[in-house]
């Protein structure tokens, strides 16, 4: 006899987190309230940290200006590349003005929380003990992720930098779990279902 019933949504949250790992091979772009934008990498980490961004660095909370400096940093639309006839500075402004007009359309509360959820999804299979937060601090781990995957794979900095978060965690759950016999991983979407199903479970009656 089983010590738990069964957790509702459990296998639901297990099979999202293996579509989601799948798609980080697969996918060139996602997508946040409509907006098309990279995957999220330990070079768009840093250069939003060199930014100020709160999502990235914490010690405030975002504001408006703030998404929309992350979501410029991570947009498809500023790799746009320039018309030969204009300058870089020239181009620049243009294509700035028509990314700030297509997010000035759009719920900027629920950019935001999409905004987290891309970056959640970013972490959920990274190092960690699988809690959520506004703020992620990737940026700070530079140098160990290039320093590790270059002694494991024998990957150059740009490689390392460029690859997305999505990916760079499940090679490092591999070689956790081949050179140090780890296989009890956390990801935030099993996570959380088990952690609700049980605070439930453990919560007085009557309450």
């Amino acid at each position: 006899m089983p010590l738990l019933p069964p957790i509702p949504g459990l296998d639901e949250a297990v099979e999202e987190e293996s579509q989601a790992r799948l798609m980080s091979f697969l996918a060139k772009s996602e997508r946040i309230c409509g907006i098309e934008v990279q995957l999220f990498t330990p070079r768009l980490a840093m250069e939003l940290e060199a930014a100020g961004s709160p999502f990235v660095i914490g010690k405030r909370s975002p504001g408006s200006g703030d998404v929309a400096v992350f979501m410029w940093a991570v947009s498809k639309q500023r790799m746009r590349p320039r018309p030969w006839f204009l300058t870089q500075a020239a181009w620049l402004r243009i294509n700035q003005r028509w990314f700030i007009r297509s997010l000035a359309r759009l719920d900027i509360a629920a950019v935001y929380l999409e905004v987290l959820r891309y970056l959640e999804e970013a972490s959920a299979d990274g190092p960690g003990d699988g809690g959520s937060s506004d703020s992620l601090p990737f940026a700070s781990w530079a140098s160990s992720i290039v320093d590790a995957f270059a002694a494991r794979y024998g990957w150059l900095e740009e490689r390392t930098l460029d690859t997305p978060f999505k990916r760079l965690w499940q090679y490092w759950r591999r070689w956790q779990a081949r050179e140090e016999g780890k296989t009890n991983f956390i990801n935030l979407r099993s996570h959380k279902v088990r952690a609700d199903f049980l605070a439930t479970l453990n919560k007085p009656e009557g309450n």
